[in-house]
């Protein structure tokens, strides 16, 4: 299912920059200025007190589980939070050789945290906090970063060679050759797995989304009209929807067809769409925007 229906406007006094669902779809976490609200999809109602970061929020994750948020921010920590109370759970998290971090992903058993920034892409070890390994990025630096569903790869996505590597998570070396099919120096800005773990979504810099199927590493690629770069994309549990957001639009298509089946626009017309989350349900679909 594809969401469907305008559904209102959250309000907040600084901009929002980020915004994820909680595992049941109950609650929507949205990053405004230096803090993280928790806010219901329905009602609009703010649940309990902020996440406090210290410094605005660029990026985020919620756990499987539903009790850890871990945010990155400008500053460049990379922190660990306890949901119910909306406490840091220790220090921030550092790795040697990672820097601002632009992605984070969370493996679906809630062991593994991956960051991916300028330096590649670091793995934690929750439970620890020991670094157990670096993605090294082949110019560098990885602008995204998933776990397929059962946990065995990581996925980034290259800052600036338009290419997604596919890693084993055990051995965090490269599983296979590159997933090459971008513009030569186009960042890969977002990355999603369906349920299986057989498809992989990416979006891009040169205005391009391409779903792969990793195991024959053949791929169905989906355009729009608009010239602007991709900033996220959104894959379904079955594969069959993929969601893809611009500053100009969000895009909803039919992946067997490739044929677009829908176009989001915000109330008032505003273009300027900066980040979108989809409930787990897939009945609400959320969309931030600057107006």
């Amino acid at each position: 299912r594809a969401a469907r229906g305008y559904r209102g406007e959250i309000d907040a006094a600084e901009s929002f920059r980020a915004v994820a669902f909680d595992p049941d779809g109950a609650w929507l976490f949205a990053a405004t200025g230096s803090t993280v609200e928790v806010r219901h999809p329905v009602t609009h109602r703010r649940d309990g007190a902020v996440f406090a970061a210290g410094a605005p929020v660029s990026t985020m994750v919620v756990s499987s589980d539903g009790r850890r948020l871990v945010t990155a921010s400008d500053d460049g920590a990379i922190r660990v939070w306890d949901v119910a109370t909306r406490q840091p759970v220790g220090d921030p998290l550092v790795a040697d050789g990672l820097r601002r971090a632009f992605s984070l992903a969370i493996s679906s058993d809630g062991s593994l945290l991956a960051a991916a920034g300028d330096g590649g892409t670091a793995v934690w070890n929750l439970a620890n906090r020991e670094v157990v390994g670096l993605l090294a990025g082949i110019n560098g630096s990885h602008s995204s970063v998933a776990f397929s569903p059962d946990g065995s790869r990581i996925a980034t996505g290259d800052t600036g060679g338009g290419t997604v590597t596919l890693w084993n998570t055990a051995t965090r070396q490269p599983d296979g050759e590159a997933l090459v099919a971008h513009d030569p120096g186009s960042p890969i800005n977002a990355l999603a797995f369906d349920h299986s773990g057989t498809l992989l979504a990416d979006g891009s810099g040169d205005f391009m989304a391409n779903v792969w199927n990793v195991v024959s590493r053949e791929h169905t690629q989906f355009t729009g009209n608009e010239l602007q770069p991709i900033h996220s994309v959104i894959l379904s549990d079955d594969g069959r929807t993929l969601i893809t957001a611009s500053l100009n639009a969000v895009r909803i298509y039919d992946v067997p067809s490739a044929a677009q089946v829908g176009q989001v626009f915000v109330k008032d017309g505003s273009d300027d769409c900066w980040d979108v989350a989809l409930s787990p349900n897939g009945d609400t679909l959320a969309v931030i925007r600057d107006h």
